[in-house]
This record gives C-alpha cells, sequence and structure tokens, in this order.
C-alpha cells in the first residue's frame, strides 16, 4: 500500500524542456554575437550537462552552476545583465504543468496518500515554477538538493527525504520521476517503490491509479 509519493518537477510535473527551448530563443533574438542556432544549442546543452554533472558529483555549488551558465549567455551572444533576468522571467512564465496532473493530484488527495515534492535545483526557481501553476498547495513537504551530497542521485538525500516523512516503510514510498539515472535507479536501491515518466506513455496515468489504489 503507498502511503507517500515524491514527485520530481522538471520533465515530470512540468514541461521544461519546452520552457527552456522558448526561454532560449527569446533572448537568442537579442544576441548581438550573431551565430547559427542549432549550432548554439549543441553548445549549450552539452555545457549545461557538464555543469549539472559536475554539480551532482559535488564539484560545483548550485549558485556557481547557475553563474558558470548565465555567462555562457552572456559571452557567447554578447548579452546584458538584464537580458538574463528577462530569460529567467520567461521560463518560469513558460513552465507549464502536464494539465493531467491537477486530475490526478486531487484523487491522490482523495485517498489520503502525502505528497512531496524531491528536486535537484535552486529552490527558489522550482518554488516559482509550483507557485506559478498553482499546484504548492498539493504537497506537504518539498525537499530540494541544492548541496552536496544532499541532492540526487545521493542516498544521504534519500535518508534526509525518508526521516522527514516518517512513519512509513520504504516500500510504501512511490517515487516518480523522468531520470533513471537520478531518480529511479537510486530510489529503488533505497528500497523504494519507482514509477518512471514519460509524456510519450499514454497509459502513464492509467497505471499509476491503478499502482496507488492497490
Amino acid at each position: 500500500m503507498i502511503k507517500k509519493i515524491l514527485f520530481d518537477i522538471d520533465q515530470t510535473i512540468i514541461d521544461h524542456e519546452l520552457a527552456i527551448n522558448i526561454a532560449i530563443k527569446a533572448i537568442f533574438c537579442k544576441a548581438k554575437n550573431k551565430q547559427n542556432y542549432e549550432d548554439f544549442i549543441l553548445k549549450y546543452n552539452n555545457y549545461n550537462k557538464l555543469l549539472w554533472n559536475k554539480y551532482e558529483n559535488g564539484e560545483l555549488k548550485i549558485d556557481s552552476l547557475l553563474n558558470h551558465r548565465d555567462k555562457f549567455f552572456i559571452e557567447e551572444l554578447n548579452l546584458s545583465k538584464r537580458d538574463i533576468k528577462e530569460f529567467y522571467d520567461i521560463y518560469i512564465s513558460e513552465c507549464k504543468i502536464y494539465p493531467v496532473w491537477k486530475y490526478i493530484f486531487n484523487k491522490i488527495k482523495d485517498m489520503n496518500i502525502s505528497m512531496y515534492i524531491f528536486s535537484n535545483g535552486f529552490s527558489e526557481i522550482q518554488r516559482k515554477k509550483l507557485t506559478a501553476n498553482h499546484i504548492n498547495h498539493y504537497f506537504d513537504d518539498m525537499f530540494f538538493g541544492e548541496k552536496y551530497p544532499y541532492n540526487k542521485p545521493n542516498k544521504e538525500f534519500l535518508d534526509q527525504i525518508y526521516t522527514n516523512i516518517l512513519p512509513c516503510e520504504k516500500h510504501e514510498v512511490l517515487v516518480i520521476g523522468d531520470s533513471i539515472k537520478n531518480d529511479i535507479i537510486p530510489s529503488k536501491n533505497y528500497g523504494f517503490q519507482t514509477y518512471i515518466f514519460s509524456k510519450k506513455d499514454h497509459y502513464f496515468f492509467e497505471n499509476l491509479l491503478r499502482i496507488i489504489s492497490k
């Protein structure tokens, strides 16, 4: 029987990829350093992945990650700090929840199952995205992995979360996320149940309700 559910945010509850692409295109149009968009996106994706890997391995703090990424935009596109602020404003405003989640959240609440957020990333930005979608009230608590080793995919982060959501057995906790590396494997190894989210899985929500109804 599931008593607690931990939700990832980006690409699970919220369509992060769509939002980030819209925001990047908006500031790319302001670039004083003209370059091919596809080449720039490839360069950005590679650099962003490198930054997040360093963060997850404890080589970079979350605020340093954001500063490095902002500097990348400024130097590559010759942008101003005002442009960077506009980038974040657009990004947050475009971070839309996959619509069916609100229906699912209400169904879960009716089952008296507690819901929590667990996410890597800067808590201020993540909270703004949830607030903009009017879904904060669904969650009993939120856990943000802002400091190594208390971030995904590390056991210390799961220890911290589990301590704060007791009383429950580990097998009574369900983790929902889109990342096999950061969400599914570490949570399964920890003893939690897991269910991977994919917006391409047309039966995901139907199967999820079946899982938590057992």
